[in-house]
């Protein structure tokens, strides 16, 4: 089964992301949590406790709501869903559910309005934390039929959980999928050999795939020239792991692009990891409430 992890806080970006994700995903071997996290600003306050039970059984009604008119009018009727509450901030709620048991993607709407790229976002946090498969979507995309995938890769390793998220993805919708290399002073200078190029395509070999090597002055700009020169439907990177600096002087190219994205992108996750489901978030992820 497939199961997509959806953050909300009820806003047109939230929304339009699953949307998104019902267009994507939706289907009888699917399942959706809504997740929505109320933050911890009313946990110092002497009657901090009570207001998050009046808060998260708000939020538990609004969530259901939700779910029921989705259902309505989308074609999500066969899918099934689940909720959970949080008192927590985004960032650490969807960590603490990635935690808790594996999710084949998070999809997260991203804005890009906040005042620096240096400061990031939700979908920048998780993407830097690297538990899973992110799906971020801009703000003001419509859902859209999924033809044209755009893989912008350095041959690097791909982790299987990865490699099959995105190969399931892209076969359910009979797209096309794009190796694309930029030849950049930043990255590659040359293209990898050509043998490293076909090992590494074979994992996707019952796809319809093609490749594209392009040169520009820097791997952000070449990514995006692309983007704009071509028509893509979703671009598809890899969240590699940065040092402190490279954080702080925001090196991250991936990072760059998730903050206010061209088009719908998704984040494969670098590396395996396990899952720990502490008692606590079990109860949670039963569509309970949790403090």
């Amino acid at each position: 089964m497939t199961k997509i992890l959806l953050p909300t806080d009820f806003s047109e970006a939230s929304l339009n992301a699953i949307q998104h994700a019902l267009h994507t995903f939706s289907g009888s071997d699917t399942e959706f949590v809504l997740l929505q996290a109320l933050g911890t600003s009313l946990i110092s306050s002497p009657d901090g406790w009570s207001a998050y039970g009046e808060l998260m059984s708000r939020s538990e009604a609004n969530l259901q709501t939700l779910i029921a008119d989705l259902k309505r009018h989308t074609n999500a009727a066969s899918s099934r869903f689940r909720t959970a509450t949080l008192a927590s901030t985004p960032e650490l709620a969807i960590d603490m559910l990635l935690r808790a048991e594996p999710f084949d993607w998070v999809v997260l709407g991203a804005t890009g309005t906040g005042k620096a790229i240096a400061f990031g976002s939700v979908a920048t946090a998780v993407i830097r934390a690297n538990r899973g498969n992110v799906l971020v979507i801009p703000a003001t995309v419509p859902p859209l039929p999924l033809l044209n995938a755009v893989f912008a890769t350095d041959y690097a390793p791909l982790a299987r959980a990865a490699r099959y998220a995105l190969h399931k993805l892209v076969e359910r919708h009979h797209a096309r999928l794009t190796f694309l290399t930029i030849l950049a002073k930043d990255t590659l200078t040359s293209a990898p050999p050509k043998t490293l190029r076909q090992a590494f395509q074979s994992g996707f070999q019952e796809l319809s795939t093609t490749e594209a090597i392009e040169s520009h002055t820097d791997l952000r700009n070449g990514i995006e020239n692309y983007l704009e020169s071509h028509y893509v439907d979703l671009l598809v990177t890899v969240c590699h792991h940065r040092s402190l600096i490279d954080l702080l002087l925001n090196r991250s190219t991936t990072r760059q692009l998730a903050y206010k994205p061209m088009v719908p992108l998704a984040v494969l996750v670098s590396d395996e990891t396990e899952a720990v489901a502490p008692t606590l978030l079990q109860h949670s992820l039963k569509g309970e409430v949790i403090f």
